[in-house]
């Protein structure tokens, strides 16, 4: 995606860190520069995804275990509390529990797909692109490689279409031809974090576990919102 320049005054907005007056000025901005206004809108949009991204995992994971106890209503009780426990301490219980397994094991238990993020209602120069990104919200992944081809042919570098071609070749199991899309992802976007957590999760679902372990622990070094699970699966690689 185009960069108009931005980034940084989107990023202290989001992150808190205007003063009172900065941020009235910004708002005015916001409200007579379409771009400006996209492009915050986006960020939002992403900051929202990562977030509900990481609560669908982690209701997902609270399903699987629940599975477990369905046929023992004995210990209902058990479950509840367990629950209530796994809540607070996150993903640390599970990545115990599959400490000993393979990569498939570890790939399993971390891979979800990506929500769609993207509105296209509220994008001015969405095009064709809302159509991609209807078929992957509903997990039509083949139509939405298709048009995602199509688009990435005039648009290579938008790393939206890079991010979501990624995510449907990885969605059908196609993790080898994801990487370069997710690679294709600079620090300079907004998709950078969530982008590098799937290079690493296609890299250990193709069993490239050095490349997979040093990427890792470069997630595990910085600032994104994957360093914690990211850690935890470097020390299990």
């Amino acid at each position: 995606m185009e960069d108009k320049g931005y980034t940084d005054i989107i990023n202290r907005y989001l992150e808190g860190e205007m003063s009172s007056s900065e941020k009235e000025s910004f708002l005015e901005q916001v409200k007579s520069n379409p771009a400006l206004k996209d492009e915050l809108e986006l960020a939002q949009d992403i900051q929202k995804g990562i977030e509900l991204h990481g609560s669908w995992h982690l209701k997902s994971l609270l399903q699987a275990e629940e599975k477990k106890y369905q046929n023992k209503p004995a210990k209902s009780w058990g479950w509840k509390v367990a629950a209530s426990f796994f809540i607070l301490v996150g993903l640390g219980y599970v990545i115990f529990n599959f400490a000993n397994r393979g990569s498939s094991d570890i790939y399993s238990q971390y891979y979800l797909p990506y929500p769609n993020i993207v509105s296209p209602v509220n994008r001015s120069d969405e095009g064709v692109r809302s159509d991609a990104l209807a078929d992957y919200e509903q997990e039509n992944y083949q139509k939405a490689i298709e048009k995602l081809t199509k688009q990435l042919q005039s648009d290579p570098q938008n790393d939206v279409l890079n991010f979501y071609m990624g995510q449907s070749l990885l969605a059908i199991g196609n993790a080898d031809q994801a990487i370069p899309y997710f690679k294709n992802i600079g620090p300079a976007s907004r998709l950078y974090d969530p982008a590098a957590w799937y290079h690493g999760l296609s890299l250990l679902k193709t069993r490239q576990m050095d490349e997979a372990k040093t990427q890792f622990e470069q997630i595990a070094g910085s600032g994104s919102s994957y360093a914690d699970e990211a850690a935890e699966i470097a020390d299990k690689l």
